[in-house]
């Protein structure tokens, strides 16, 4: 069966959704002190993952349109790859709270200025209030990240 590229680059979006819930995960187990912070934003990329696969069904039904060629899969692929060298980082190195959150927030701002969402155009209600909630979700992430950093900076912890 040949994936029309449009709904490939929806299904990598997702992955990459899952990748960052992953790391966030490993995170999570790597700085119990800060466990519940990671798990809220992993179950938090998990639910976008699921939200932008239901996306990607509308879309196959015609209920949305994808922006074709908006993101390439091979550049969402490598930003998988990127963030899952992150994740066994964190479960085989050393790395400070400070550092974890720097890559959290490199990541979190990365989403927000490739506008990854843009890639859908829908007059559909519904569907626009999910594409704003995933955008204020992510603004929400970087904020929650920021803080942390800021306190963890401002007390001098920086081992993990």
């Amino acid at each position: 069966m040949n994936i029309p590229p449009a709904i490939g680059e929806v299904e990598a979006m997702a992955r990459h959704e899952e990748a960052i819930a992953q790391l966030y995960t490993a995170f999570a187990d790597k700085f119990p002190d800060y466990h519940n912070f990671w798990l809220d934003l992993s179950n938090e990329e998990k639910g976008h993952a699921e939200w932008i696969r239901k996306f990607k069904s509308r879309c196959e039904e015609g209920e949305c349109k994808i922006n074709e060629g908006r993101f390439r899969t091979k550049a969402i692929d490598t930003s998988i790859q990127y963030i899952n060298g992150y994740a066994l980082k964190a479960k085989q190195e050393e790395m400070s709270i400070a550092y974890a959150l720097t890559i959290s927030l490199d990541i979190e701002n990365a989403l927000l200025d490739k506008s990854f969402i843009e890639i859908y155009e829908t007059d559909d209600e519904d569907l626009k209030e999910v594409l704003q909630h995933l955008i204020d979700d992510t603004k929400r992430h970087k904020a929650k990240v920021e803080k942390l950093l800021n306190q963890t900076r401002h007390s001098g912890e920086i081992s993990g």
